[in-house]
């Protein structure tokens, strides 16, 4: 056979995938529930699939790029099909499927160049032609048989804008976190000053303060955001264990030095992994011991000097059966002979998206019995040598950096918030904050906001106590408001009155009927009715600020806040007496 009849049977062969794929599409743009995303996989799989008629192994990252590279037609047309209309969702979704599948076959014939020009011809060309023809292209044969899991999760936005909003969700996850480390590390002054603003006296404003800010809890808290410090890491693992992207995966951003700390590290050594100006992360890569020369455990011993870790870290790569024993029993020894074995230690076994079978989501069925299986064999391992670790956790910190290194281009993480979680519950509290992990922030939040609440409810309590039936309300009320902004102000928000309206009217007529049950009990009881309706006035303000927590930090629907303040209100009477 000639070299042109064989050019001629691959062409034919992309051709009929392209009009396969985009008869695909004119099935998928209507079946409810799928939506755009499952329109994707399929222009995805039929890059792929094109390539190997070419001999070429397109990668799911590598289809995902060049569907990036078409641009704002591609994802303005793709978007198109969300307009619930079906004639065009199919006319729309047939077109530009075909003109994907011509411009990738035309771009793969050409050695996949860098640019794109030319090829943006081609996708033009092919989306007029499909779209003037779209309901022949729609009668193909295996039109009902998918190219590959639609259902699969694709991490892939369509156009540059909503790439530069996902990215944005994920990249400054950290710094909104910082953002409310600074309100908390502001909070004493904060309440200080709104509380000033009322007419309460000192002697129950000082010891309301002292309440707050002399609890250990919270001193804790303050004194971990005004001095955090860098997570202190031991990696176990051999060169090229993925130990530079898991750094990468956890900061959720590219930090240059890691390509200089750990890769390739010939002794093991301590490094300082920056952020701009800030050490991020501690580290002693211990180079998996067995790599290293003569000399290692000399090097190591200098190493651990004065290093105290929060915790320790085994990356041995999923599909490695040939070293991972020996690196259990290594991190095992290590951790035996340096930290007296108290640290706390993950098993990580990495790069689980090239677990078999390699062409599959790392979600299909297939390839999560094997990562189930390869965690079970290594779990195996560690309770042989008596290694209980806090969990083994199969990981992907797969990430394309743009040229710049500034934007993920393709996020393949996978279980990276199981871990930022398990070192969110296992290392001490300034080394969390320090890296703003979301799980450390909402505990910090919460329990300044709990411990403020409790504060505001003994005053309103104190406040209720006044004889003169209605002379306090305008005290109680605005004490209430204090504690909603203030809870509000912890949460991110910075509430006017509009929006403390937007919360009071979630609690439907539940705080005017505290008030008047508080006054109807000095009118009935005057002898205990001071009591009662300090009793009241508490535990009202106690489920104000439970129901605030609830809506502002917990993230608790307004639908839910009258049940939530109810539930409190009942605590509240049951205990409020006891804790007086």
């Amino acid at each position: 056979m000639s070299t042109d009849e064989e050019r001629d049977i691959k062409d034919n062969k992309a051709e009929n995938l392209c009009r396969w794929a985009a008869a695909r599409a004119g099935v998928i743009v209507v079946a409810p529930g799928i939506g755009t995303m499952a329109l994707v996989a399929n222009e995805i799989y039929m890059i792929m699939r094109i390539g190997k008629v070419y001999g070429l192994n397109i990668t799911r990252s590598a289809a995902m790029g060049f569907l990036a590279s078409l641009g704002a037609t591609f994802a303005g047309q793709t978007l198109a099909t969300l307009v619930p209309f079906p004639p065009m969702q199919i006319a729309v979704g047939v077109s530009v499927t075909y003109a994907v599948g011509k411009a990738a076959q035309a771009w793969i014939v050409a050695g996949m160049p860098s640019d794109l020009e030319s090829i943006r011809d081609v996708f033009q060309q092919a989306r007029k032609k499909a779209k003037a023809q779209w309901k022949n292209f729609t009668s193909h044969p295996d039109k009902e048989v998918p190219l590959g899991d639609e259902t699969a999760e694709l991490k892939l936005i369509t156009s540059g804008e909503e790439m530069r909003e996902k990215q944005g969700d994920t990249a400054s996850k950290q710094d909104k976190g910082r953002e409310r480390l600074e309100r908390i590390a502001k909070i004493k002054e904060e309440v200080t000053r709104r509380i000033s603003l009322l007419p309460l006296g000192n002697e129950i404003v000082g010891p309301a303060l002292e309440y707050i800010f002399n609890d250990p809890q919270v001193k804790q808290v303050m004194d971990a955001i005004q001095n955090p410090r860098p997570l202190r890491i031991v990696f176990v693992g051999r060169t090229g264990a993925g130990k530079s992207s898991l750094i990468n995966a956890l900061a959720g951003k590219y930090l240059a030095e890691v390509s200089d700390a750990i890769p390739g590290q010939q002794q093991a050594e301590k490094h300082s992994i920056y952020d701009g100006d800030r050490i991020l992360f501690e580290v002693v890569d211990t180079r998996g011991i067995a790599d290293a020369s003569a000399n290692a455990a000399e090097e190591l011993e200098q190493a651990m000097q004065g290093f105290r870790p929060d915790i320790m870290f085994l990356a041995s790569p999923i599909d490695d059966r040939a070293y991972v024993d020996e690196d259990i029993r290594n991190i095992y020894n290590i951790r035996n002979k340096y930290f007296d074995g108290a640290i706390p230690i993950v098993v990580m076994l990495t790069k689980a998206d090239k677990m078999s079978p390699y062409q599959e989501p790392i979600s299909s069925e297939r390839k999560q019995d094997n990562i189930k299986a390869a965690r079970d064999r290594v779990a195996g391992i560690a309770q042989s040598v008596g290694l209980r670790p806090l969990d083994i956790l199969p990981v992907s910190s797969y990430v394309d950096w743009s040229e710049d290194r500034l934007e993920m281009v393709y996020d393949g993480r996978y279980n990276i918030e199981n871990l930022q979680q398990l070192i969110v519950e296992n290392v001490a509290l300034d080394a969390a904050l320090q890296l703003a992990f979301e799980g450390r922030m909402q505990y910090a939040v919460r329990l300044v906001a709990e411990r403020f609440v409790h504060a505001c409810s003994a005053m309103a309590g104190t406040v209720g106590v006044n004889p003169l039936p209605f002379a306090d309300i305008t005290v109680l009320t605005g004490l209430q408001v204090v504690m909603v902004t203030t809870v509000a102000y912890l949460g991110g928000r910075d509430l006017d009155e509009e929006g403390v309206k937007e919360f009071i009217s979630g609690l439907g007529l539940h705080i005017p009927v505290a008030l008047g049950l508080r006054e109807l009990a000095r009118v009935l009881a005057p002898i205990f009715g001071s009591v009662i309706s300090g009793s009241v006035a508490a535990g009202g303000t106690y489920a104000i600020g439970v129901s605030a927590i609830a809506y502002y930090i917990d993230g608790k629907p307004r639908s839910a806040l009258s049940s939530i303040f109810n539930s409190a209100k009942e605590w509240a009477a049951n205990n409020i007496k006891k804790e007086r």
